[in-house]
C-alpha cells in the first residue's frame, strides 16, 4: 500500500494521524458516543498500528511513535470519568491485538494495570469485558 519511506506513511505514523487511529482503537461499540464502525474496524486499526510500528526502522522515529501512544493513553486517564478510562484501556487492548511489543510497553505504564483492575471491579457490564485486553 505505502512504499518504503513514503511521505504518507511518515505523516500517518506521527502526530495527528496516529492520534486518530488511537481514537478509533478506543471505541466501544456498546457506548452511545461510539464512532460509526463496521465489524472489522477495530481489527483493521490494530493491524494498521502494527504495520506502522514495524515500518519505523530508525530508533528516533519509533521512540516518537511510542511517546505519542504513551501520552495519548495516560492523557485519557481521569479519576472523575470512568468512561475516558475505559476508552484508554480499550485502546491498549486494540494495540495488543496488533503490536504485542508496543502493547506490552503500554501495559507497563504507571496506572494502566491499576485502571484495568478498577474496571474489573465495576458494576457496569460494559466496563468489565473491556478491562482485560486479550489478543484474539
Amino acid at each position: 500500500m505505502f512504499g518504503s519511506g513514503s511521505l504518507s506513511l511518515s505523516a500517518l505514523s506521527s502526530g495527528p494521524g496516529l492520534k486518530k487511529i488511537l481514537k478509533v482503537l478506543g471505541q466501544i461499540p456498546d457506548l452511545p458516543d461510539c464512532l460509526p464502525m463496521t465489524e472489522n474496524t477495530l481489527i483493521t486499526a490494530s493491524i494498521l498500528m502494527n504495520k506502522l510500528y514495524d515500518d519505523l526502522r530508525c530508533d528516533p522515529k519509533r521512540d516518537n511513535y511510542i511517546k505519542i501512544c504513551e501520552e495519548y493513553i495516560t492523557g485519557m486517564f481521569d479519576p472523575n470519568n470512568m468512561q475516558k478510562d475505559l476508552h484508554a484501556i480499550q485502546t491498549v487492548s486494540g494495540i495488543l491485538q496488533g503490536s504485542f511489543d508496543l502493547g506490552n510497553k503500554l501495559l507497563g505504564l504507571q496506572g494502566v494495570m491499576e485502571m484495568m483492575l478498577a474496571l474489573c471491579g465495576s458494576e457496569s457490564e460494559i466496563d468489565q469485558p473491556s478491562s482485560m485486553p486479550l489478543p484474539s
